[in-house]
């Protein structure tokens, strides 16, 4: 079957799509496809919302639910839906703005919707503020990283991976455009057609990387966990992944459940017991994945942890502290080999 384009997929179903688009605005939620199915049925039509959701065109690389909870659009999407475009401004608001700050000279660079400019590019609309932070935080890859977000407001770090090729973007279509010549240049993104198995295999194993984005040791000590893998020299080399790297669109909670669902170790950092790391690593050893556990507080371990053996290590990483971490990921990885 010839994959339709992104504007010939909204156009054949511009109206589900609208419902969808308006659900989301009103509630901050993308409909379940049953929600739309239903809603369709009351009109009395029938609408194969399922069928239209595998249709809806790929980005190479881009990894797909088997069963997608939600009729998830995105900015490649809502170029093509003229009652979006107050919300796309905001957001093309927000990336410029992000660009900014990131320059400049705050110590930590973040964007908020209490921000003016954004203010100004909703018109004072509230409700468009809101929708725009969630919206941006969906796509990957995207100007915006982890932070906080409330019914009301919304802040968020900038993605210091990706947000200089977001430079003098200016319309949804520069955005998408940024975003394809990401993909295009990252090499960790793989074209991959996942089985109807839930423990499809990728090419290379993944090692799923779970810790807190925020802190100034993040970025340093994620840079050693894949110099450790890179260490073990094995065929073919693991891919290293955590969830702000995902290069492809969807929902962050989905693609955080498959990279733990797809992955052959997971690495947690539970330093500062961050609650999203900590739920994330639960689901894990639901999972029973084979499961790297680092932090720098060991001492502080919740009690349901502290019979987990953990590779402990200094704020400033050692070389020893890497050693250690290089032999617990070869001792995981051939746990499941």
């Amino acid at each position: 079957m010839l994959e339709l384009s992104e504007e010939s997929w909204v156009g054949a179903n511009l109206e589900i799509v609208q419902r969808a688009l308006d659900v989301f605005l009103d509630t901050g939620e993308w409909p379940a496809p049953s929600a739309l199915r239903r809603h369709f049925a009351q009109l009395g039509r029938d609408a194969d919302i399922e069928r239209i959701m595998r249709e809806r065109p790929s980005r190479p690389g881009e990894l797909r639910m088997l069963h997608e909870q939600s009729f998830t659009l995105h900015i490649r999407h809502l170029r093509y839906v003229p009652s979006a475009s107050r919300l796309l401004a905001v957001c093309i608001a927000a990336t410029r703005r992000a660009v900014e700050v990131y320059a400049g000279d705050a110590p930590e660079p973040k964007v908020s919707s209490t921000d003016e400019l954004l203010v100004e590019a909703a018109e004072g609309d509230q409700r468009l503020l809101v929708r725009s932070g969630t919206l941006l935080q969906s796509e990957h890859p995207g100007p915006l990283s982890g932070g906080g977000y409330g019914p009301d407001h919304w802040e968020y770090w900038v993605n210091e991976h990706t947000i200089l090729q977001f430079r003098d973007v200016t319309s949804a279509d520069d955005f998408v455009a940024r975003q394809d010549a990401i993909v295009a240049a990252d090499p960790n993104v793989q074209t991959v057609q996942r089985s109807r198995a839930l423990d499809s295999v990728l090419v290379q194993p993944l090692v799923f990387v779970i810790m807190p984005f925020q802190p100034a040791w993040s970025r340093t000590v994620y840079e050693m966990i894949k110099r450790a893998v890179a260490a073990l020299s094995v065929t073919p080399e693991p891919l290293v992944q955590r969830s702000d790297e995902i290069t492809t669109p969807g929902r962050i909670t989905d693609q955080i459940v498959s990279g733990i669902q797809l992955a052959r170790v997971v690495v947690a950092d539970i330093t500062g017991l961050n609650a999203n790391v900590m739920w994330e690593l639960g689901y894990a050893h639901a999972l029973g994945k084979p499961t790297v556990i680092l932090n720098q507080q060991i001492g502080e371990s919740p009690f349901d942890l502290v019979d987990h053996r953990q590779v402990g290590y200094a704020e400033h990483p050692t070389s020893d502290d890497e050693s250690r971490i290089i032999e617990f990921l070869r001792s995981a990885l051939d746990s499941r080999a």
